[in-house]
């Protein structure tokens, strides 16, 4: 009760009668329904463009593929005034990627124009010289992280938590390059032949049109194709390290409900798309294999970051269970399924609207 209502009450002795507005919240009875698929939806569905997180969506519920994907649906813009995870991961991608296009996109004061098309591989080769010169240039790359940090946050200046964050960003950048050398090292090589920084790529598989964009495609080896992911999460390198003796299990541990959202498993989802990609760009010539690493902060300051051959009997399981997936998106008398696994609607971006 305001206090300008005490008083009414107290110097007039005015009856004050209090009404209570409630608007409760309530699940609709039909909250577990699946969402039908309508002919708008389906002429939707006959134009997308297909992509690693999309897929990824459908994965974990199909509903969020329809809401996102296909309503194109999308949350409020929230104004950040200190950097959240996913613009952590987003400074380190685009400090790496400054980095391996040379002394020119290294300047702290020069524009950054990496998202307005330029898909230049940068440097032809990146050599084992040029990352031993950075580490002793540790402030210059402090600079170009902060400058990256001002543009992610559209400010002036840095303070606060940032500047904790800042550190821990160019300890991501140093240790990359560390890892890099020992990396030149073991395989006895002078330099990265450099084929892509995030490179994008537009193909045509499983019958639809695919669209994905690889943090890094470089070669180590000649014959070899390296795709390179960065990840500033708690990843695991170890789900991309698959035989074709585990092949069976990582493909059931991706797809299959009795193991849950797993968000470890989408690592190697993402893998197989973009190895699939890179051969259907032709980005692998002859008889030359692909090859995975996956670069996570949670393991980076431990270990190099391996080097796994793509498993031939886990490819072709996954293209049988991706194209069953595509197929199934297509199919009219498939309704959007609601995921079992409620725990992770806590955390959805449409759950107002799905009713969980």
């Amino acid at each position: 009760e305001s206090r300008y209502i005490k008083q009414l009450r107290y110097h007039f002795g005015i009856e004050v009668k209090h009404h209570v507005a409630e608007a409760g919240l309530s699940s609709s009875p039909d909250v577990e329904q699946d969402l039908v698929k309508t002919d708008e939806m389906m002429e939707r569905i006959d134009d997308m463009t297909y992509s690693v997180s999309a897929l990824q969506n459908y994965v974990s519920c199909p509903a969020k593929f329809c809401y996102q994907s296909v309503l194109k649906l999308k949350k409020d813009e929230d104004v950040a005034e200190s950097l959240d995870n996913a613009m952590i991961g987003n400074v380190y991608h685009n400090a790496m990627w400054a980095l391996y296009h040379g002394e020119d996109a290294m300047k702290s004061d020069g524009p950054f124009e990496k998202l307005d098309g330029n898909e230049a591989a940068g440097m032809p080769v990146v050599s084992a010289s040029y990352l031993e010169g950075w580490l002793d240039r540790e402030d210059e790359i402090r600079k170009k992280v902060v400058s990256l940090m001002k543009a992610e946050l559209n400010a002036d200046e840095i303070s606060g938590r940032d500047l904790v964050v800042q550190r821990v960003i160019v300890r991501y950048v140093m240790e990359t390059i560390r890892k890099d050398l020992l990396l030149l090292s073991r395989y006895g090589a002078a330099a990265f032949e450099m084929i892509g920084l995030e490179k994008k790529i537009f193909v045509e598989m499983y019958g639809v049109r695919f669209f994905g964009v690889v943090d890094r495609i470089d070669s180590i080896v000649p014959g070899t194709v390296r795709m390179v992911d960065y990840k500033t999460g708690n990843d695991s390198p170890s789900v991309i390290a698959v035989t074709d003796d585990m092949a069976e299990g990582a493909v059931a541990k991706i797809f299959d409900a009795e193991y849950g959202v797993r968000k470890e498993n989408k690592a190697a989802l993402q893998f197989h798309i973009y190895d699939r990609m890179a051969q259907k760009a032709g980005l692998v010539s002859g008889a030359g294999q692909i090859c995975n690493s996956l670069y996570a902060t949670s393991d980076l300051f431990r270990n190099v970051p391996a080097v796994f051959p793509m498993s031939g009997k886990f490819s072709e399981l996954m293209d049988e269970r991706v194209q069953g997936i595509i197929d199934e998106i297509r199919d009219r008398n498939v309704s959007f399924r609601k995921t079992q696994e409620t725990e992770a609607c806590a955390y959805c971006d449409f759950r107002m609207i799905c009713g969980r």
